[in-house]
This record gives C-alpha cells, structure tokens and sequence, in this order.
C-alpha cells in the first residue's frame, strides 16, 4: 500500500508536510516464525534499519532491511525471496537497540540455529553489508 498524507512537525513547527509510506502486507506461516533467526543491532534505530532515503544524498537507497536479505541468501546459496526480513522493533531508544527476526525458507525453513549460528560466523560480513 501506498499511503499519502499530512503531517505537522511540532518540534520544528512545520505545518502540512507531505509524507508518503510504502507498506508492503505479507502472510507468513506459522512455521517461518517457529524457525526464525534473531539479531540485535546496536547503533541503528528501527527507523534507520528500514529507511529507504538517504538525507545526505538525498536519494533513494536500498534499505538495511533489504540488505540483510540478499547477504542472508548468498550465505545461504538461496534466491532473496525466499528470505523474509519481518520483525524489526527497537528495544532502547539511547543508544538505539533494535531487534530483528529472520526467516528462510529452500524447502525446508532453515533452523533458527543454523541462522543464528551463519549470522554468528559470518557477522562482519553482514555488519559491513550495511553500510
């Protein structure tokens, strides 16, 4: 879905700001989240870890989000599709914390301790997959 609106931006009194949302609605199984891999990231928001602008070059880019999907896939020798990225929740505010959950699927789903332990293994890979 894409969602068009107003916003008013009490902090630096701007009044009637377009905003747009991309919201893309997804059904998952119960069996993706079972086996689910987690991470937490320190030093990137929630907000930050979805972001498709990038303010200083003011353009798009592809989102950490996404990133992460692709680097889950070649580690995994599987198609990006069938990686889902689709929990992203910050935990701490200051510093930010944020949390995400995993899954892949190449039929079977993946075990979240396979995950967990590729995520482990292969960590400055997919740190610097990010930036």
């Amino acid at each position: 879905y894409n969602l068009k609106f107003k916003v008013y931006d009490r902090k630096h009194t701007q009044t009637d700001v377009l905003a747009n949302v991309s919201i893309t609605v997804k059904e998952l199984s119960h069996e993706s989240v079972i086996n689910s891999g987690s991470i937490r990231v320190s030093g990137i928001s929630d907000e930050d870890f979805v972001r498709v602008w990038d303010y200083k070059s003011k353009r798009h880019q592809r989102s950490k989000t996404d990133r992460l999907r692709h680097k889950l896939a070649d580690l995994l020798n599987t198609e990006h599709e069938d990686v889902d990225v689709f929990s992203v929740q910050l935990r701490e505010k200051n510093p930010p914390v944020t949390d995400v959950r995993f899954s892949a699927y190449k039929p079977p789903y993946y075990k979240p301790v396979r995950l967990n332990g590729l995520i482990l293994l292969h960590r400055e890979e997919v740190l610097l997959a990010w930036w």
